[in-house]
């Protein structure tokens, strides 16, 4: 499923970017995030899925970084007060296909692959966005603080840098693996 991941954490509550000065923040064992944290001036502490809440409770960590699907499923709420919407990253749902197997399709084949995964894409799309809205609501419900981080902050133009950046390195590496032999094709906004 495509998600955004937004901030939580137990100290204060972060309305912009600069309030997450000194903030111990979980992360996953991913570059482009603890950049992202960085970026905004937190403090990135990897640490396994497993032992956050308990981090949470007992104050090992001030914060973590999820989607909102993740916090509910969690109950994160059970353990934290402040929930920033910054959308500081977006997890997607990939498609994928071999290149020889696709290439060895006959077009009109090709045609509906790629017609279904826009289509999918589209549908992941709007049922993220309807479950974040009734997310929200229900994480109200158990007393978490909302705050919108204004979008067009210094702070985060440089997160949006760092992640083209980022994009732009990870995509060239990919392309030189046998994997990815031939490389990569865009079609509108889904990667082939």
């Amino acid at each position: 499923m495509n998600l955004f991941r937004h901030m939580t954490n137990n100290v204060r509550p972060v309305k912009v970017p600069a309030d997450m000065k000194g903030l111990k923040i979980r992360v996953p064992e991913t570059p482009t995030i603890k950049m992202a944290i960085e970026a905004a001036g937190g403090n990135p502490v990897p640490m396994v899925w497993g032992e956050v809440y308990t981090g949470l409770q007992q104050k090992t960590i001030d914060g973590q970084e999820n989607p909102l699907a993740i916090l509910w499923a969690s109950k994160i709420y059970e353990v934290q007060k402040y929930l920033s919407l910054t959308g500081h990253a977006y997890s997607p749902t990939n498609i994928l296909i071999g290149d020889k197997l696709y290439q060895s399709m006959p077009a009109d084949l090709q045609k509906i692959i790629n017609d279904a995964a826009k289509n999918a894409g589209a549908w992941n799309r709007d049922f993220a966005e309807k479950q974040e809205t009734e997310l929200l609501g229900m994480l109200k419900e158990k007393g978490m603080q909302f705050y919108f981080l204004p979008p067009y902050s210094p702070e985060l133009k440089r997160i949006e840098i760092l992640w083209k950046k980022m994009k732009y390195e990870w995509l060239q590496e990919r392309m030189k693996s046998p994997i990815c032999a031939g490389g990569l094709r865009e079609s509108n906004d889904v990667w082939i």
